[in-house]
């Protein structure tokens, strides 16, 4: 075909029919995502079939801007013969005339690569974020939006685009056969990947009548890594073409061509695809040289041999230390479980070899324990979970009624509700019998099925007081005594390790009046470890010890028992002397007072006898030398008063005499005026 306007304006044609198609086919899902019940799986096909309308509209600019220069050349042509100028004169002004050229190489240059950036990152962005968010789907749990549209008419509407946009991305493929029309290429390959994506979405609206939301929680994952693989090799294309060697009037491939998607437009031509990509990518005919010949002609042979190899490699089964191993020929179980090491067996798929790990540590979680907040303190207060905690019922509690108030035993509730967090640990005992109860799934869902039975009517047993307080321990340990039976009867073959009460408290409606008790038994315990305290630090302070205390108190208690029933004196004397001989062996405050008290006594009446032998000394000596005694003492007298106070002689006459004091002079101001000492 010629590289005249008409066939470029046929390429304008097919990029807006494939834009309309990927918009209509985006709009379609986005619909169905917003109206059906916001699936997951949806979402992410939304995402993957927006991300192909700028490759269309890029691509529509492009074959105009083809079709719009070769417009100009006929111009040009025709106004040279017209003029009658040498078509040279033109071609030196090339530049100046062919603005669609201009137009069409800033395209190539600048805008394809820009949008294969944008549309790279886009993808590996989207699948990143979806990956990341719908992972957690691919655990056992509610899926709420099945219950919000009707699977049916949601997989009609994917059908229906499935079907549209692989009929048109087939058309728009086969015109790429066309050198003009080979950048139609790209395109194609993004609605036949919106194609590929709605098959998928088809069949799994399809099973959710027989296989529940399964499938479309692996598609949820599944498709945003198929995104996120797209977008990586969108951008790898791109840092690629920046070192791939150009030859001079060679139409650069756009990244955004994907070679992935060109697998679903042209799948005949895989080995031509990858070939001609080989060719591209080194610049140069890597296929015609004699490496690849060689390979091709021995490739069977390879292929044989490789084949050959990963069968042998298949007799051979290693198993590891904790693991053991059923090995099966024709389904048939050739002989016990195989311990550690290197066995053989006979090749796939005639023998197989299923592995399991019965040393290791399996756990499930009864109640609330799984899905909890990352990095959410677990308290009784705040919600930690993301789901609605499970309550569990108990009896309710132990407390008997008060005696003023009989009533309020009938007015208090004949059951509870707590919550609890029951981790259940378990190994692999009997291998065959684990195995032919089937899948590992299946196994835990037994398990977790008679768990939540045995811990139901066993929390029923008992009182909130008891779960939150001390039968937690036996509470634990016949959990794990009942769901060995279970497992035994069931024929699980299994080993309950451990079963344990990790996270048993009220619902946090209720924590706060449950705090309100503890804090209220608290106070009271506080209370009366202060008055035992005190009463502890009086008595020993008293009588220097509690023994000592309480064998006085009970000696003063008979002593006023006696003296109530008027007993006999004699009684009353030997109980007051094992009182008195009571206090004074005691090394408290009372005996203390008590020695105090004596020694005072003997203080003041020695002090007493002292001056009476005194004064009768002095009156003695008064009456026998009256003079002298009374010299005696005046003379004592003088003497003390004057060892402080300076002594001054005044030698003349008090007429004529003046008395000069230096009042900064404090001795001999204090001195003369009897002041007190300044400090």
């Amino acid at each position: 075909m010629s590289h005249d306007a008409p066939t470029y304006r046929r390429g304008v044609s097919a990029a807006l029919l494939g834009l309309g198609l990927q918009a209509t086919g985006s709009a379609i899902l986005a619909g169905l995502w917003a109206f059906q019940g916001r699936d997951p799986a949806v979402l992410a096909a939304v995402c993957y079939a927006v991300a192909g309308l700028p490759a269309w509209f890029v691509l529509a600019l492009f074959f105009q801007q083809r079709r719009l220069e070769r417009l100009e050349a006929l111009d040009t042509a025709q106004l040279s013969r017209r003029a009658g100028v040498d078509p040279s004169l033109f071609e030196r002004n090339a530049d100046e005339l062919s603005l669609a050229r201009r137009r069409r190489e800033h395209l190539l240059r600048w805008i394809f690569p820009l949008v294969s950036l944008a549309l790279g990152a886009w993808l590996t962005g989207a699948g990143v974020w979806l990956g990341l968010a719908h992972a957690p789907l691919l655990k056992p749990q509610d899926t709420p939006w099945l219950a919000t549209y009707d699977p049916l008419l949601a997989a009609a509407f994917a059908a229906g685009v499935a079907l549209v946009a692989f009929v048109a991305g087939r058309f728009l493929a086969g015109m790429t056969s066309v050198p003009e029309w080979q950048l139609l290429r790209g395109g194609a390959g993004h609605l036949l990947g919106v194609a590929l994506a709605a098959a998928l979405l088809t069949v799994g609206f399809l099973l959710v009548p027989y296989a529940s939301a399964r499938p479309l929680l692996l598609l949820a994952v599944v498709l945003p890594a198929l995104l996120a693989l797209l977008g990586v090799e969108i951008l790898l294309n791109q840092v690629l073409n920046l070192y791939r060697p150009q030859r001079a009037g060679e139409l650069p491939r756009p990244a955004f061509d994907s070679r992935l998607l060109n697998l679903l437009a042209t799948p005949e031509g895989l080995g031509k695809a990858f070939a001609e990509a080989l060719n591209y990518q080194f610049g140069f005919e890597v296929t015609q040289s004699w490496f690849w010949k060689l390979l091709g002609r021995v490739f069977p042979q390879l292929l044989g041999f490789g084949v050959g190899v990963l069968l042998l490699l298949s007799c051979c089964v290693y198993v590891e230390p904790q693991q053991q191993a059923l090995i099966t020929t024709l389904g048939r179980l050739d002989e016990p479980p195989v311990g550690p090491g290197l066995h053989l067996k006979w090749p796939w798929p005639l023998g197989t070899a299923r592995v399991h790990d019965v040393t290791r540590m399996h756990e499930i979680r009864v109640g609330s324990g799984e899905d909890l907040v990352p990095g959410e303190p677990i308290l009784w207060t705040n919600k930690h979970t993301l789901r609605e905690e499970s309550l569990l019922i108990v009896a309710g509690s132990l407390s008997a009624p008060s005696q003023h108030n009989p009533s309020s035993a009938m007015r208090a509730p004949a059951v509870s509700l707590l919550v609890a967090d029951i981790p259940v640990q378990y190994r692999i005992r009997d291998l065959i019998a684990y195995a032919r109860f089937g899948s590992v799934a299946a196994v835990e869902a037994a398990l977790k099925a008679a768990a939540e039975r045995e811990v139901a009517a066993e929390f029923f047993a008992h009182s909130e007081d008891e779960l939150l307080g001390p039968a937690r321990l036996a509470t634990g340990r016949r959990l794990k005594d009942r769901m060995q039976a279970v497992a035994d009867q069931q024929g699980l073959g299994l080993e309950i390790v451990f079963v344990g009460l990790v996270g048993v408290h009220p619902h946090a409606d209720a924590a706060g009046a449950f705090h309100d008790s503890v804090r209220a038994l608290l106070e009271k315990e506080t209370a009366i470890e202060k008055a035992r305290q005190e009463e502890i630090k009086t008595l020993s302070a008293v009588a220097g010890s509690v023994q000592e205390a309480s064998a006085l108190v009970t000696a003063l208690d008979k002593l006023d028992l006696l003296k109530s029933r008027n007993d006999a004196p004699d009684d009353l004397a030997r109980q007051e002397a094992l009182v008195e001989d009571l206090v004074r062996a005691c090394s408290g405050e009372a005996a203390q007072r008590i020695t105090t008290a004596e020694a005072e006594h003997w203080k003041r009446a020695n002090a007493a006898r002292g001056e009476a032998e005194r004064f009768a000394k002095e009156l003695s000596a008064y009456r026998n030398a009256n003079r002298y005694y009374r010299m005696r003492r005046y003379l004592d007298v003088l003497a003390e008063a004057l060892v402080e106070p300076r002594k001054i002689v005044l030698a003349a006459e008090r007429e004529k005499l003046t008395i000069r004091l230096d009042l900064k002079d404090q001795d001999v101001f204090r001195t003369n005026l009897k002041l007190p000492t300044v400090p």
